[in-house]
């Protein structure tokens, strides 16, 4: 499947995070803003947030990784990867073998950003 056709990379949000409360920044909730039927679609009868572009996206991403880290402890790819798609509803065993498999870190290192926000494995 072309990536480009995935409902995330259409809605912008790369991540197919859940509308919350409050909107994020750049997040669209009132479909006549939407520019495709994936889009209109996805406010009125799905439940992941629409972007008005894929930085919007990206950012909250991030900023939900952050919250992940100083709200809720996470520490590991492990401890991401369960609360970002948990085991009920999707397969993290397989993603979480994946993934040490593409990056050869095994053991799974413990995860810290600076105050600048970056990401370091360590």
């Amino acid at each position: 499947m072309d990536p480009r056709q995935t409902r995330g990379f259409l809605n912008n949000n790369p991540g197919n995070m859940d509308r919350g409360e409050p909107p994020w920044n750049g997040e669209i909730r009132d479909p006549a803003r939407c520019i495709n039927e994936v889009q209109r679609s996805e406010l009125v009868h799905g439940r992941f947030c629409v972007f008005v572009d894929a930085s919007h996206g990206i950012r909250a991403m991030v900023h939900n990784l952050w919250a992940y880290h100083d709200r809720l402890g996470c520490r590991s790819i492990r401890d991401y990867i369960n609360r970002w798609a948990p085991p009920n509803e999707n397969n993290t065993t397989a993603t979480l073998r994946g993934w040490q498999l593409l990056s050869a870190l095994i053991p799974m290192p413990r995860l810290t950003y600076t105050i600048a926000g970056s990401w370091a494995p360590w």
